[in-house]
Formats: structure tokens, sequence, C-alpha cells
């Protein structure tokens, strides 16, 4: 069954900025539609009474008790970074101006 056409593809194509050939423009319909249909495969199944399963095995959270307590390992951060500037890291700039 055909879920999309030749024009969706190029479509999706342009979109991406992708040129394609009519080659693989049929190549890509092709397997589009194979991958459309396996999932309408998957959406037709009945899944009325099915308990929603969230991972495949059980596992439980196991939390441990939040102790405040003093956290003085600057120095050794420190000695770890390639770039310094006094008691600071210093870091690529990440924000334009």
């Amino acid at each position: 069954m055909e879920l999309l056409t030749k024009e969706q593809v190029r479509h999706v194509a342009d979109l991406a900025h992708i040129s394609i050939t009519e080659q693989e423009e049929d190549m890509y319909l092709t397997q589009l539609n194979d991958i459309l249909n396996e999932i309408k495969k998957i959406e037709d199944v009945n899944v009325d009474g099915e308990e929603i399963m969230i991972s495949s095995v059980d596992k439980t959270n196991c939390y441990k008790e939040d102790v405040p307590g003093v956290m003085d390992k600057r120095d050794e951060i420190l000695k770890n970074s390639k770039l310094r500037k006094g008691d600071f890291i210093v870091v690529p700039k990440v924000l334009n101006d």
C-alpha cells in the first residue's frame, strides 16, 4: 500500500536540502512506504486490556539519604583543568554578543 507519493518524497528531500535523482526518488519512495507499512501493522494490533510496559526489566529506584557535608575539592578540580584564571576554570565562549 502506497502511503507516500513521489511528490512527498521530493518535498522531504527539498526540506532537507538534499538533491536526489529520479532513481533515488523511486528507491526512497519504496523504502519509506515499506517502513510506514510496517508501522501500520503495529498500529493495527489490538492492545485493549493490556498493561502498559515501561521497561522490560523489573527495577526500582534506589534512593540515598541526602546528608549535607563539606565538599572542599577546589584544588583537586582546578589542577585537572587546562586553563585557569585564579580560582576559576576558563571555558570557551558559547553565547554570541
